[in-house]
């Protein structure tokens, strides 16, 4: 006797791999885009994206599911021309230790830390926060070793 492949597993395969995801290595391929709890449910376990991760126009309070995302080979922006208005936590970014691209946070004005992103350590580009109202400080960025090519 062999053993049968199911045709939901197939499915399941197919669809994961359309997506842009092999949830076998935890790798997205291009770019990854969290508009909504359900963006972030489907995107948990995703350790390394391959291309940008944008969070903007989004009304989600925290980014919480996304912890087990460790690198980002693009850019990341958390905001941007339309922000997040109710994004008040980054703490679901607390895996997050290398952007191959820039970091911006921008418009996200319930935002108060920076601190979910204590593990970050390598941005391979620039750094740029602003427009963040209730951000009273940078900190704390306490893993952050390297920003630039330098």
């Amino acid at each position: 006797m062999r053993p049968r492949i199911s045709l939901l597993a197939v499915l399941l395969l197919a669809i994961l791999s359309f997506a842009g995801c092999s949830m076998l290595t935890g790798v997205w391929e291009g770019d990854l885009v969290i508009e909504t709890a359900d963006d972030i449910s489907m995107a948990s376990g995703i350790t390394d994206v391959t291309g940008n991760v944008r969070i903007d126009g989004t009304a989600l309070t925290n980014l919480t599911g996304l912890e087990s995302l460790r690198v980002v080979d693009g850019d990341v922006a958390i905001g941007g021309d339309a922000g997040n208005a109710v994004l008040s936590s980054l703490e679901g970014l607390s895996g997050l230790e290398f952007i191959g691209g820039y970091l911006l946070v921008r418009r996200n004005s319930a935002l108060s830390s920076l601190s979910g992103l204590s593990a970050l350590e390598t941005m391979t580009d620039s750094f740029t926060i602003s427009e963040n109202s209730l951000l009273p400080t940078i900190g704390p960025l306490s893993s952050l070793r390297r920003v630039g090519f330098f």
